[in-house]
């Protein structure tokens, strides 16, 4: 019993040790693991966040874009008629303020004058330059801009586009929301906790800006005062600048920036996931390898104590002696299995083992010479072998160097072969353009021609017509009236359509992809009220003209037949010159004909050259290619035989 008590606590104090080593292994490759995934599941969060402030910022932008396209607005605003801009808008904002949580929308006046506040409808004409940078950038540039902006009242999320009048800016349109997105995100992710902090700084900006302050930041969002507690301030100076991740007691925290529309890191947003399923995991690992090395130990004693009743310790002594005479080269010693007790089988082994170890030596011996008379012939001949594989490898070379020659000269023929082509192809089209442009000349002329003929005609005619216009003036009088009724009504119904093509353009927007053949439609309609506006004004127009003219029409008739005596003269000029310019357009048309076909040859005979020379590169390029794979399995090949002469040289030794 007191041989087998040393092995015992020998097993005994390898398993605490193998407990001990394989708990802090374990700790150490599940907790590399655990952050791992928090890592990963940090670096996904963050781009949520990231994502969702794009979103709300791309729908405020969507419909900053929508109201400005609007042409009545792009005429209120020119006009600066504020007073009807508050009444399409304001009860507009009111209905999206409960709807869409949307809780900005105003019109500016460059750089950045308010000009409408539909929140806030009495304050306007206040310069909001020194602050509002979207406005000035939109103003200045006349695009869109979307983001994060800081203003008096804190941090929203804003859209601003410009609106501009015969492709002039006049100023902008802007919605927002306000920066409310922490719950959301917490739901949204399953976070531990989020806080949104905003640079001391920046008070200055957000006068109204108000929470509780760690370090040099401003909270102005936390899902508790827990997350608050957690977060280190140097921490947050380093997440404003890049990403910072970390733990803080059962915590793994990860900072990064909070940016603005210009990309400017104003602040930093800190997540927080929580490390409570890695202790337990650790926990339940370090309690199952616990038990594992203990049924391990039992065993292990149990064999041991098996093993000194069986004599196992006495036989490997003998084995171990045999052993180590036979590593030394000493085959003198002689086995003798029957003193193994049960081992006996292998000291049977041991013994075969040694004589043919002995027989093995001597063949050794008598081969060695065969091998070093082979192994010169072999060094020769690779010798022989590392010359011819040099000659190769230089003609092979040579054969590159001229293939690369050759390449650049035929990509060289093929880019000049390719600008003449271009070039015939520019002539060509320039040619079918002149042609194109004398054939509507010699239409114009035939028009002209015919024009002047019928002119002749309808000159005979304006005398007697002159007579009627007389009788006719004092009925015009009464129609105009009559049109201005309808006029009226008209404008009446195109100011209707243009109010529901902008609610129906709002509803569209706001329902995204699903609203888009709705949002197609929208604009359709509001295009057809703008015609309908457009044509109002023009009926006017020519209303006032024609009330103009009637009192000046019995003035104008006696000069109006002095005038068509002249015009009679002139038509008679007028087609002669038509005639000759008939003539000269027609010779050439001909002589653009011959031109042309004589290109269309040219061009065809250059794509042909085009086409040979880019095969003919594409073929060199192959060849070269293959040319650089032989120069390298001939490296190769040298490499081998280089390596081939060590081996022989070391074999010849």
């Amino acid at each position: 019993m007191k041989k087998i008590l040393p092995f015992i606590v020998l097993i005994l104090v390898a398993s605490i040790g193998s407990i001990i080593f394989m708990g802090l292994y374990n700790y150490n490759v599940t907790s590399k693991h655990f952050h791992e995934n928090l890592e990963n599941k940090a670096k996904f969060d963050m781009e949520y966040i990231y994502s969702t402030i794009d979103n709300i910022a791309n729908s405020m932008e969507d419909l900053a874009l929508v109201v400005s396209s609007m042409k009545f607005v792009q005429i209120m605003m020119a006009n600066e008629d504020r007073e009807s801009l508050k009444e399409e808008f304001v009860p507009l904002f009111e209905k999206m303020k409960k709807e869409r949580n949307i809780n900005i929308l105003q019109f500016h006046k460059p750089p950045a004058i308010s000009f409408l506040r539909a929140h806030a409808p009495e304050k306007y004409g206040d310069d909001l330059s020194s602050f509002r940078l979207t406005v000035v950038k939109v103003n200045r540039e006349g695009k869109p801009v979307k983001g994060i902006e800081l203003g008096k009242a804190g941090l929203s999320i804003r859209g601003v586009a410009p609106i501009k009048f015969f492709d002039k800016v006049i100023g902008s349109v802007e919605f927002g929301t306000s920066f409310n997105i922490g719950d959301k995100i917490m739901k949204d992710l399953s976070l531990e906790g989020v806080a949104f902090l905003l640079h001391k700084s920046l008070k200055k900006i957000a006068w109204k800006l108000k929470g509780e302050e760690i370090g040099d930041f401003v909270v102005i969002y936390s899902s508790s005062d827990k997350m608050n507690k957690l977060i280190d301030p140097k921490d947050l100076e380093e997440g404003m600048k890049e990403v910072v991740m970390g733990d803080v007691e059962k915590s793994f925290l990860t900072y990064f920036p909070l940016k603005d529309f210009s990309g400017k890191s104003i602040g930093t947003i800190v997540i927080s996931q929580s490390k409570h399923e890695m202790i337990q995991l650790l926990n339940k690992n370090i309690r199952m390898l616990i038990l594992i090395i203990l049924i391990t130990s039992i065993i292990m004693i149990a064999i041991v104590f098996v093993s000194f009743k069986l004599g196992v310790f006495k036989a490997v002594d003998s084995i171990s002696v045999v052993t180590e005479k036979f590593g030394s080269g000493d085959f003198t010693i002689r086995v003798e299995p029957k003193k193994m007790g049960f081992l006996e089988k292998v000291g049977n082994y041991m013994l075969n083992m040694r004589e043919k170890l002995i027989n093995s030596m001597l063949k050794l011996k008598d081969s060695e010479k065969s091998v070093e008379d082979v192994s010169k012939e072999v060094f020769q001949l690779s010798e022989n072998l590392g010359e011819i594989s040099k000659s190769i490898r230089k003609k092979f070379e040579m054969i590159n160097a001229s293939l690369t020659d050759a390449t650049a000269n035929t990509e060289e023929i093929s880019a000049r072969s390719s600008n003449v082509s271009e070039i015939s192809e520019r002539a060509k089209r320039s040619s079918e353009e002149v042609k194109e442009e004398l054939g509507r000349t010699l239409e114009a002329v035939n028009r002209g021609m015919g024009s002047v003929e019928k002119m002749s005609k309808v000159i005979g005619g304006v005398v007697e017509g002159t007579k009627e216009v007389s009788n006719n003036l004092s009925n015009l009088t009464s129609l105009t009236e009559k049109i201005e009724e309808i006029v009226q009504l008209i404008s009446s119904i195109a100011s209707q359509t243009n109010l529901l093509a902008l609610n129906a353009a709002i509803e569209a927007a706001r329902a995204g992809e699903a609203g888009k053949g709705f949002a197609v439609v929208a604009d359709e309609i509001r295009k057809l009220a703008e015609e309908s506006e457009k044509a109002i004004e023009n009926i006017a127009d020519i209303l006032r003209n024609i009330r103009e003219y009637t009192v000046k029409a019995d003035e104008s008739m006696e000069n109006v037949l002095k005038v068509v005596s002249e015009a009679e003269e002139e038509g008679k000029s007028l087609n002669e010159i038509f005639g000759e310019i008939e003539k000269k357009v027609k010779s050439a048309n001909e002589t653009f004909e011959g031109f042309e076909s004589q290109m269309d040859e040219q061009l065809n005979a250059m794509k042909e050259i085009d086409d040979a020379t880019t095969e003919i590169a594409n073929r060199m390029t192959k060849i070269n290619e293959l040319s650089d794979e032989m120069m390298k399995m001939m490296k190769g090949h040298n490499e081998l035989v280089e390596k081939l002469n060590e081996q022989n040289k070391k074999l010849s030794e």
